[in-house]
This record gives C-alpha cells, sequence and structure tokens, in this order.
C-alpha cells in the first residue's frame, strides 16, 4: 500500500471516528464541542484542525455523512423502475427505519439549521423525486388525480410530519409500527385509487 492511500485509509478512519463521536454525543446530549469531539475520539484537539477548520466546517462534514446515505435511498427507492405504488409503500419504510435509526440527529439538526437549509435539503432529498413518483401514479391511475406537487406535500406531512412532531418516548418500536399503520390507511384512503 502507498503512503497516499494509507493516508487517504487514516483520514476516512479519522473522520468516520468523528462522525460516530458527534452522534454518540447527541445521542447522549452532550454539548458538541471541539474539545468533546477530540475526547470522545480520544485524539488531540488540534488534530480535528488538520481534517476540519472550525467546528461548523466539522458539523457540515457530520451532516453531509449522514444524510449521503439517506440521499442515496431516497434515489434508489423514489427513482427506480417499481411501479409508484411499491415505490411510495417502500418510501413510507424507509422514512421509519431511518428515523428509528435517527431521531435523535434530526431533533438535534432542527435546532442547529437554518429554515433555508433545512426547505433547500427538504426540496432536493425529497419533494423532488416525491413529486415526480406522484406524477407517475397519476399518470397509471395509482394515485388520486391532483397537481403531483401538492399530493406530494400531502404524502410529506403525513409520513415525515408525525416524525417531527412526536415527542422521544414515541420511538418505541410498538409505537411506531401504530404510527406506520395509521399512516398507512390514510394513504390508502386519501391517495391510493
Amino acid at each position: 500500500m502507498t503512503a497516499v492511500k494509507k493516508k487517504e485509509l487514516l483520514d476516512h478512519l479519522v473522520k468516520t471516528q468523528i462522525v460516530d463521536a458527534v452522534m454518540t454525543m447527541i445521542k447522549k446530549n452532550s454539548s458538541i464541542t471541539m474539545d468533546g469531539i477530540a475526547r470522545t475520539c480520544g485524539i488531540a484537539k488540534g488534530s480535528l484542525y488538520n481534517y476540519f477548520k472550525n467546528k461548523e466546517d466539522l458539523m457540515g462534514y457530520v451532516h453531509q455523512a449522514i444524510l449521503e446515505p439517506i440521499r442515496e435511498s431516497k434515489s434508489m427507492i423514489l427513482d427506480s423502475r417499481k411501479d409508484p405504488l411499491t415505490r411510495l409503500y417502500e418510501f413510507i419504510d424507509s422514512v421509519f427505519h431511518i428515523n428509528e435509526d435517527l431521531h435523535f440527529y434530526f431533533r438535534f439538526m432542527e435546532q442547529e439549521r437554518s429554515v433555508a437549509v433545512e426547505k433547500k435539503e427538504r426540496s432536493d432529498i425529497v419533494m423532488q423525486p416525491l413529486t415526480r413518483l406522484c406524477r407517475q401514479g397519476i399518470e397509471k391511475g395509482q394515485f388520486i388525480d391532483v397537481a403531483p406537487d401538492i399530493l406530494a406535500e400531502a404524502i410529506y406531512g403525513m409520513v415525515i410530519g408525525p416524525m417531527k412532531s412526536l415527542p422521544l418516548v414515541s420511538y418505541k418500536k410498538q409505537n411506531l409500527e401504530k404510527i406506520r399503520q395509521d399512516i398507512l390507511r390514510l394513504i390508502e384512503r386519501i391517495i391510493i385509487v
């Protein structure tokens, strides 16, 4: 292995460790500081600055490290060649799976990022592909015939809205499954033809 490859591997490992440390700190509701991150990682605080200019840069990296797999997952589901109804159910399942694992992170980020940033991420990751899915579902006669963007907003509100408003105690398996079933019933009564 070349020296360059070893450095790339080491950098990747350290950055992964940093993401894990931040996630652990968020789960524990700890204050996120460069000192705390370094301590949690077991590295010198100065070492963090070899990878990131400041805390904002580090948190931006963590956020992208969390979002990228979600973005890829949503894209694989919403842009696949499966029929729109199947993709809608897969989308709903993926929202519950992601929230089961990352609800604490999204709660933290609601307080940390601006409305403009949240709106752009929402549009890029969910709304644009969901609107395309709705358009296809309408064209195939599987979804109610209304404006696709309005339908996408309604689905977003029904599926993701409860995740944003539920108290943390609701994130127990049985509660999530009941909520999922209720959302599916709503989708089947309101969206599906």
